[in-house]
């Protein structure tokens, strides 16, 4: 049996990955994100999927540090990445990312709606590219801060 391949990007990758000088961010992380962004863009890496929530925490973010061009910019980013799927997570993945921010303050709302959507899939194995440490400890879920394929050994 092929096991299915989940892999979601979370914030700490899209906002960095914006070519705004003005954010607040690491060159370190800006590259790592960018590597792998580009990776999924040129199918080095699996198809990634991003929930509409974190699309959104982007969106302000990038709105409150750097201003609506990079704001726009970002919106061109579903049409120059053909291989990132937007999916909006359902009224129980909401309740459930809320229980989770509730148990864990260093998560965002955007952070709990990502593992309990990831929880919801029930699969052994699921990855959310991230260069922030919060996913690092969470059950059930491999945070991967580089374009590295963990599908390519299984």
């Amino acid at each position: 049996m092929v096991a299915t391949r989940h892999v979601l990007l979370d914030t700490s990758v899209l906002y960095p990955a914006s070519d705004s000088p003005a954010l607040a961010v690491s060159e370190r992380d800006r590259q790592r994100a960018r590597d792998i962004v580009a990776s999924i863009t040129d199918g080095t890496l699996p198809r990634a999927r991003l929930l509409t929530s974190v699309q959104q925490e982007v969106f302000d973010h990038l709105h409150n540090e750097a201003g609506h061009t990079a704001v726009r910019e970002m919106l061109e980013f579903p049409r120059q990445n053909p291989s990132v799927e937007f999916h909006t997570p359902s009224q129980d993945v909401v309740v459930a990312g809320r229980q989770i921010v509730y148990q864990r303050p260093d998560f965002e709302f955007a952070d709990g709606q990502i593992a309990a959507y990831l929880n919801q899939l029930d699969l052994e194995h699921c990855v959310v590219y991230t260069v922030d440490s919060k996913f690092d400890n969470f059950p059930g879920i491999t945070a991967l801060p580089t374009p590295y394929n963990p599908y390519d050994d299984h």
